[in-house]
């Protein structure tokens, strides 16, 4: 279900990857990827809260998810939620990305979240910290 789930993701048919993606958890209910896909689909339909809630989902099914952590995190920055649960989501992911398999995400969307909290010099030093991952990945 979530391979052909993914399909008609890609086709465009949403509204089939959403049933594909929601019988997929249903037959395993701490199926975190398809919780995090079909909370995208959630978001693409403008269903924010249910976008938060599969996506709080997908971190608890899977706590080392770490773009789960840096999507929910960034999610909650833009929706104007809890800045502290935001920034507390992506430092949780850049602890558990130490290969910086997400690249320098994490960093930006740390960058963003002390912007917005005038935190300014420490907002320099996580967009530093990302262009130097960005300069080792060759980006």
């Amino acid at each position: 279900y979530f391979n052909l789930a993914v399909l008609f993701e890609g086709r465009g048919n949403i509204d089939r990857a959403v049933s594909l993606y929601e019988r997929a958890i249903e037959l395993e209910p701490k199926f975190f990827k398809a919780q995090f896909n079909l909370g995208r689909m959630y978001g693409r339909m403008g269903r924010v809260e249910r976008q938060l809630e599969l996506w709080e989902a997908a971190i608890e099914s899977n706590p080392k998810f770490v773009r789960g952590h840096y999507h929910l995190g960034n999610l909650l920055m833009e929706t104007g939620g809890d800045l502290a649960r935001a920034e507390e989501l992506v430092r949780k992911g850049i602890e558990l990305d130490p290969e910086y398999e997400e690249g320098p995400y994490g960093y930006f969307v740390l960058a963003d979240l002390l912007n917005r909290q005038r935190r300014f010099a420490e907002a320099r030093e996580a967009v530093a910290r990302g262009r130097e991952i960005q300069a080792e990945m060759g980006r």
